[in-house]
């Protein structure tokens, strides 16, 4: 359901990417950025996902909206020596016209190895084998895979890890509750994904007592309003 009333006609020309650190928590360096679909109208607020997205599914035009997300971000940060990721959404990961277009627009791309395709957790636990296809995307192209949005128990964040991902977003209150629930198979997993080679990223941190806990845990990376919002442009 929409958080806020569209009132003018809805446009993907409208949409563009914004921009959101991620942080290296060990020395508070920027690591990359995620790229965010925004959409403004001239002299009016920002409109979040969670306003808009009920237009898209309207007009049935999710691929469309991550192919132009995808595009912009990528012509941004061509000729910028930094990381950033996008989201691929359910939809996007049915829908075999996804990982195509991405191969197409990545054959002449410098240094894809700095591309991360973000994919929610639940679309892999219900679509494990169109999720390996982008499993196979990633190896191909040289572009990397997280796992985003991941909440649930110990247990299925090893399950996780059995899958040759490049990292995984972990909500930071579900990293704090496991703490206190699941200290020392909280404590295993964490070092599975580092001997696994997977980085772990805490989503979510607003606040300076989150980010300490963050780094109890010896979190590698970080993301969240503590550090900022998402910008409209990066230097």
């Amino acid at each position: 359901m929409q958080v806020r009333e569209i009132s003018r006609d809805f446009n993907l020309e409208n949409v563009v990417p914004f921009f959101q650190p991620i942080m290296d928590l060990s020395d508070n360096s920027v690591w990359g950025y995620e790229c965010l679909a925004r959409l403004i109208y001239p002299g009016e607020q920002i409109f979040l996902p969670s306003d808009f997205l009920y237009l898209v599914e309207k007009n049935s035009c999710h691929g469309e909206l991550t192919q132009k997300v995808f595009h912009q971000s990528a012509q941004y940060f061509r000729d910028k020596q930094v990381n950033w990721s996008i989201n691929i959404t359910e939809q996007d990961v049915l829908d075999p016209q996804t990982a195509v277009f991405i191969e197409r627009s990545l054959r002449d791309y410098p240094n894809a190895h700095r591309i991360t395709l973000e994919i929610c957790a639940h679309t892999l636990f219900s679509y494990p084998e169109q999720f390996k296809t982008f499993l196979l995307l990633g190896e191909t192209l040289d572009i990397q895979i997280v796992v985003d949005r991941f909440s649930a128990p110990c247990e299925q964040l090893e399950s996780v890890l059995s899958y040759p991902i490049d990292g995984v977003k972990v909500e930071s209150h579900a990293l704090k509750s496991l703490t206190a629930k699941e200290p020392e198979a909280l404590r295993k997993v964490l070092q599975k994904a580092r001997l696994n080679d997977v980085a772990v990223i805490a989503e979510h941190i607003e606040s300076h007592a989150t980010l300490t806990a963050m780094q109890k845990l010896n979190i590698e990376y970080g993301q969240g309003f503590y550090f900022s919002q998402a910008m409209p442009a990066v230097r």
